[in-house]
């Protein structure tokens, strides 16, 4: 469907009803209301004239705008001729208009007349809404950023069939990977490029690109979703967010060398994910991808010390080991309902480590067994806020570091106990 809305000459969005059935208000027998007459009144001095609602306001509370399958419409189309039950509305790469308010059209637009002023209609997003006026991003894929943003939106919306998280992305996926920084994915993770915001990341793979698309955290305590893998967020019912912290960008977090992805294949093939990528993807003979993956790369044993409920989430405290003898109590979110209990072990996957200063260590993706296989257990930062540092000293423990009064560009690396494994994960 990417295809078919980004060469459509103008798509036609009914941002009215709940169902198809409700027809085009102002065409055919579905009448307008009221609402889009304007009214006006001279009181006194005062002349007073009605608005109706701006289009923004009028689409927002739609069940258009509430359904993931709608999505791409709005997303990939070049044009698009909004119906709301008040007024049409327009808008296209270069300009937006609506019936409601008569703009001065032409001092809006440039000398070229292909599109309006920067002032006017800007590419730049501010909030949730491009700089300028309109509704809808200005073409796809033009910046490293737009892919997480694009699916934490998604994540927000409705699908009657849960098992269409997917498929209901495909097409906004496959528009990115078509476009200049060929973003591509893996069951929903991207594969983020190897720049972002003219910034370069050094020593780039798709591994590496992986790695950065795993940064992703969900709100509350989320239901798992049968048929999709852990490790992706399409695995999770809930509202996803990258989680960077106070990290300016992913240029900033440097990704240990050696890493690699491997995925299984559904005839049980093991392969490389830039040796999957060589495959014809168009052949009816290429094996789909499983949801089960491989990861090599260095990790670190956690023991579980504590399980705190919380009213929306739920939070771990767990013990690393450190090269000195001593040890670090951590904390780090769930993002799964299974429960572990003191003196279980879970398996930290080290993701990736602070270049800007920020974090004292590293980024730990947690993992454990669930029904006799590994699977994403949370995700979260090693920083100053998070743990506590022992030291054994005449055979008694004793705090060793508050890493809260710590600066963290002044703070000891942390010299964690970690060993390189391939880690198989569902």
């Amino acid at each position: 469907m990417d295809q078919v809305y980004q060469n459509a000459e103008l798509t036609i969005i009914a941002a009215v009803g709940e169902d198809p059935s409700h027809g085009l208000p102002g065409v055919s027998l579905r009448k307008r209301g009221p609402q889009h007459l304007t009214a006006c009144a001279k009181i006194g001095g005062h002349f007073l004239i009605s608005t109706q609602f701006s289009p923004r306001s009028a689409v927002h509370g739609t069940k258009w705008k509430t359904r993931a399958w709608t999505y791409q419409e709005g997303i990939l189309s070049r044009r698009r001729l909004v119906f709301t039950e008040e007024q049409t509305y327009f808008e296209c790469y270069g300009m937006h208009c609506s019936e409601s308010v008569h703009f001065p059209l032409e001092r809006m637009h440039r000398k070229d007349m292909q599109g309006f002023k920067s002032d006017f209609c800007s590419t730049e997003i501010v909030g949730r809404y491009p700089k300028g006026g309109g509704m809808f991003p200005k073409r796809v894929g033009t910046t490293s950023v737009e892919i997480v943003r694009r699916i934490e939106e998604y994540s927000m919306l409705d699908l009657t069939n849960p098992s269409d998280i997917l498929k209901g992305m495909l097409g906004v996926f496959n528009a990115f990977r078509r476009g200049h920084l060929g973003i591509d994915h893996c069951l929903g993770i991207p594969i983020l490029p190897s720049t972002q915001r003219g910034k370069s990341i050094e020593g780039w793979t798709p591994t590496t690109g992986f790695f950065l698309g795993l940064f992703w955290d969900i709100e509350g305590r989320p239901e798992k979703r049968i048929g999709f893998p852990s490790w992706s967020w399409t695995g999770w019912h809930g509202h996803v967010k990258w989680e960077w912290d106070s990290i300016p960008t992913w240029s900033d977090i440097g990704i240990d060398a050696g890493v690699q992805l491997s995925v299984e294949l559904m005839d049980g093939q093991v392969l490389k994910w830039e040796e999957f990528q060589e495959l014809d993807a168009t052949s009816n003979t290429r094996p789909g991808l499983s949801n089960i993956i491989r990861l090599a790369a260095w990790t670190v044993d956690i023991l579980i010390l504590k399980r705190i409920q919380e009213e929306d989430k739920d939070t771990y405290k767990g013990r690393l080991r450190l090269v000195d003898g001593g040890c670090l109590d951590w904390r780090f979110t769930s993002t799964s309902r299974i429960e572990f209990l003191p003196g279980q072990s879970c398996r930290g996957i080290i993701l990736g480590h602070d270049r800007s200063g920020y974090k004292v260590g590293p980024a730990v993706l947690v993992v454990g067994k669930v029904n006799k296989r590994l699977e994403r257990i949370g995700l979260g930062w090693v920083e100053r806020m998070s743990y506590k540092k022992w030291k054994k000293r005449n055979e008694v423990w004793e705090v060793d570091e508050e890493p809260l009064w710590v600066n963290p560009s002044l703070a000891e690396p942390l010299e964690l106990v970690k060993s390189w494994k391939e880690i198989r994960i569902g």
